[in-house]
């Protein structure tokens, strides 16, 4: 390390010189000092460039993986399982590219784009294995943090109020009975997890927004149904299409 030398002063100049001596006490010359400057900011710009270019490499990988997976959601919700489960094959080499990408770069690795496609990736697994009856996966099985999976975990149960209005359209009463008992089941579990935002990624909001799909699924009739007191705080909480059916008994008032 090159230490300054006591100041020189020199007659008739207001400008304070210094002149540089490396530590084995020999003067280092200008040229000397600007060729080790140049060395240290060559060795910082390596590794900003290799930093630069996993970015560029994440980038990519997360908006592949985050469209290949919204059209995984798409094509379950259709009830198309080999073009779900194919998409959902290709999601997974896009999430382990990302993966190899942000390895070693930490920074990169839970940057907010990766994060999201990481949640994305959980959301698109999640919906599949709840539709169509599968296994639910695991954070530890899909390789994802904790917080992006939880994420996706309450983004995947508010898609379900989507395929109880579909199902509801062809009849299939009974499975839109199982589906929002699953968002109950979700979300009764989500409310619990209480740590800092900063920690669970945004948990709380996410959580939020699954209790307001929730609750439009779950509707207060105002007293319709059968068994309801008057009042509003005797409204019985009923699914939708039990408050429809007991709405349309009613007689038409003249």
């Amino acid at each position: 390390m090159s230490l300054p030398s006591p100041p020189l002063h020199v007659p008739g100049c207001r400008t304070v010189h210094y002149q540089y001596r490396g530590t084995c006490g020999l003067s280092m010359d200008e040229g000397a000092l600007m060729q080790t400057i140049e060395e240290l900011v060559a060795a910082c710009v390596g590794t900003i460039e290799a930093s630069h270019a996993a970015r560029e490499r994440a980038i990519t990988a997360s908006r592949a993986l985050i469209r290949q997976c919204a059209n995984c959601i798409r094509a379950a919700h259709r009830g198309e399982l080999v073009a779900a489960t194919a998409l959902l094959d290709g999601a997974s080499d896009t999430a382990l590219r990302l993966r190899t990408a942000t390895d070693g770069y930490p920074e990169l690795r839970f940057a907010g784009y990766t994060q999201d496609a990481l949640k994305e990736f959980a959301e698109a697994n999640l919906v599949v294995a709840f539709l169509f009856g599968g296994e639910l996966p695991d954070a530890a099985t899909l390789q994802i943090d904790p917080a992006a999976y939880l994420n996706g975990l309450a983004e995947a149960a508010s898609e379900l109020r989507r395929a109880i209005l579909d199902g509801l359209r062809r009849g299939e009463v009974e499975r839109g009975e199982r589906l929002l008992g699953l968002m109950d089941d979700v979300y009764s579990v989500l409310v619990t997890v209480d740590y800092p935002d900063a920690i669970t990624g945004g948990l709380r909001r996410t959580t939020d927004a699954l209790r307001a799909s929730r609750a439009h699924t779950w509707r207060y009739d105002g007293g319709h149904s059968p068994g309801a007191t008057c009042g509003g705080h005797g409204a019985a909480r009923e699914p939708i299409w039990r408050v429809s059916r007991a709405q349309n008994r009613e007689p038409q008032s003249a």
